[in-house]
């Protein structure tokens, strides 16, 4: 991996905020020319380091306003074709220049694309470009609107997920709800040296996202990387994976989805008002039978019952669930819903049981430590790896406890804190969010009855 240094990260954030702030644009619009003329500026200088003279990017930046519009609309046009046109490249120049700005607008708009030529100009940007890259699609993340931060997974939960899995060379690595391609990217980075290259393939059914991933893959030298824009719900490759990685939309509605393949939910039909079961039944019938799988879900997927229960219950009695991993309230950006990550397991790999970890805990544990933040993925994953048992943390839990809880995977049922006055107001907050959710959960059940 290239080294980055964050004084760049420092130029690109002014350079971005700048010219956000004076352009009067849809803030999507905005992020999806901002990543475009980045990975064109580095296309022109892979190009351009190659033969000086082969690429117009930077003529075109020179031109007049008009040239300026027109330019980019020909260039991304001619990389569309050149691309197969599964990047759609026009059709975000098309919408970002659909109105008409002024000449100061315009002058914004051709500084904007000279600041970002000539920062990827230098040695230090260009060799690590995916990397930078990575670093703007979290400044959109962060700098928008709740649903901007949708397509990116936190690089600490990212990193905890790919190396539980591990990947190995040869393998097949799949994130049927791909975002901006952080699983597969890191997939793809993990123990590089080591194990060499591995096959990854994505879906993601936002065609934004979709671009951002392919870019995303791209810049970090995965040049095969399939990136399909479909829905994993309609589209499901049985039993082709080595891995699958994911983080799916919460509580999704799962109503009316035409061209859906319902025999594929072998575990159960999850109900219409919520597809966590539909998309963790995707993950399981992706997976091979020797593959591995981590998912993040709601903690609500491990207690709610009803339909959802019975459905637990019987990925819970196949063997398939390896781990439960719950994480901080505050692992993501624009969220504070109690979530927690599954490791899966294909049916050819046998358990003594499901092995529980309480993220929440490292985490509060670390904090009166310095770095505490930077080393708790690489601490809950050596708690997970060597199945340490660690008292009010992790523990190994037999299926006959599991069948004496009713199958219910809640970390409460299996983990006490070491004495009620070290709990923590985090650790009390997280607990009335489960406690909250749960009860949200029985009273839409309970509406559901009155309703039939």
């Amino acid at each position: 991996m290239s080294m980055v240094d964050g004084r760049f990260f420092d130029r690109l954030a002014a350079v971005l905020s700048k010219f956000r702030s004076g352009l009067a644009v849809d803030f999507y619009e905005c992020r999806d020319f901002s990543l475009l003329i980045y990975f064109f500026c580095y296309l022109s200088h892979e190009s351009r380091r190659r033969d000086a003279s082969s690429d117009g990017l930077l003529a075109i930046f020179e031109s007049n306003n008009a040239s300026l519009k027109s330019g980019l609309l020909e260039y991304s046009s001619a990389l569309d074709e050149k691309l197969d046109g599964d990047y759609f490249f026009s059709d975000v120049m098309l919408s970002f220049f659909k109105g008409s700005f002024d000449g100061y607008a315009d002058n914004l708009i051709r500084n904007f694309c000279f600041d970002v030529f000539s920062l990827l100009s230098e040695d230090e940007v260009f060799g690590s470009a995916g990397e930078y890259f990575e670093f703007l699609v979290k400044y959109f993340s962060d700098g928008g609107s709740k649903k901007s931060g949708d397509d990116y997974t936190p690089r600490t939960l990212v990193d905890l997920m790919v190396s539980a899995v591990n990947p190995r060379k040869g393998e097949s690595v799949y994130d049927p709800v791909c975002g901006s391609g952080g699983f597969l990217v890191a997939a793809g980075k993990h123990d590089l040296n080591a194990f060499g290259e591995v096959l990854l393939s994505g879906r993601e059914i936002n065609i934004s996202s979709a671009r951002i991933a392919k870019i995303n893959c791209y810049l970090h030298g995965f040049y095969n990387a399939s990136i399909k824009v479909e829905s994993s719900l309609r589209f499901v490759e049985c039993g082709k994976y080595d891995i699958v990685l994911a983080n799916p939309p919460f509580s999704m509605p799962f109503s009316d989805l035409e061209g859906i393949d319902y025999s594929f939910f072998e575990f159960g039909l999850p109900p219409k008002s919520n597809a966590d079961y539909a998309f963790l039944q995707i993950v399981i019938k992706s997976m091979k039978e020797s593959g591995r799988a981590a998912v993040v879900v709601p903690q609500g997927v491990l207690f709610r019952g009803g339909d959802e229960g019975e459905i637990r219950k019987s990925i819970i009695l196949s063997g398939l669930i390896d781990a439960v991993v719950t994480l901080p309230s505050n692992i993501f950006i624009n969220t504070a819903i109690p979530v927690s990550v599954l490791m899966l397991k294909g049916s050819a790999i046998e358990a003594e049981g499901i092995f529980f970890v309480d993220g929440a805990a490292v985490y509060e544990r670390l904090q009166k430590k310095p770095s505490g933040d930077q080393v708790f993925g690489k601490a809950v994953l050596d708690i997970f790896e060597k199945r340490r048992e660690v008292e009010g943390v992790s523990r190994l839990v037999g299926w006959d406890v599991i069948a004496e809880n009713n199958y219910n995977l809640s970390l409460a049922r299996y983990i006490s804190p070491l004495s009620a006055e070290k709990r923590s107001l985090s650790e009390l907050l997280d607990r009335q969010r489960e406690m909250q959710s749960q009860l949200d959960s029985l009273l839409h059940e309970f509406y559901e009855i009155l309703d039939e």
